[in-house]
């Protein structure tokens, strides 16, 4: 639901005030958590600012531990990146992710969700993270970056200047970048 509240979110009411008032004072913090990019969607005059950044603040914080499962960080990831306002903030926390040596899994999340964003930060994380993905995560960024035609020319414009090298791009690349509009 989180992922298409632009879709589909109902106009604010009392009910849905009431209901996510409910959601903020759970005792479950999954479901505080989850809860996070539907009160971040309905947020219009600071009616739940207090709750809202101490919510930020625990996402953040958890998807920086180091012990955290990849499927708990990659569940955090998905949440903070359902909030466009935080895209900024989230990416460059990615970035430091990639950075820092996240795992396969951990990388191949980030690049699905930066491929879903249409953020030129998305692009500068893909493309200056790229040399430390494996063989597969290239591919899938490869595909990400190709996507969108400012993307494509920043890999291509890398690729140029050698900081990408071609045989990094994979076999089919080369191929697809021939037909590429």
């Amino acid at each position: 639901f989180a992922k298409h509240l632009g879709d589909y979110a109902p106009p604010f009411s009392t009910n849905i005030d009431t209901a996510l008032r409910t959601f903020l004072k759970s005792e479950s913090r999954s479901m505080r958590i989850a809860a996070f990019p539907l009160v971040s969607h309905y947020e219009r005059d600071g009616d739940y600012a207090v709750e809202l950044k101490a919510l930020r603040r625990t996402l953040l914080a958890e998807l920086e531990k180091e012990k955290v499962k990849d499927e708990d960080r990659n569940a955090y990831i998905t949440t903070l990146m359902t909030v466009e306002a935080m895209w900024p903030e989230t990416i460059s926390r990615l970035d430091a992710l990639i950075e820092h040596g996240a795992s396969k899994d951990v990388q191949k999340h980030i690049i699905t969700e930066l491929g879903k964003t249409t953020s030129p930060l998305a692009a500068a994380v893909l493309l200056r993270n790229f040399s430390k993905f494996n063989t597969e995560n290239k591919q899938l960024a490869v595909g990400t970056l190709l996507k969108r035609g400012d993307w494509a020319l920043g890999l291509l414009s890398l690729v140029e200047q050698k900081r990408i090298p071609v045989n990094d791009l994979g076999v089919q690349t080369p191929g697809r970048l021939l037909t590429h509009p």
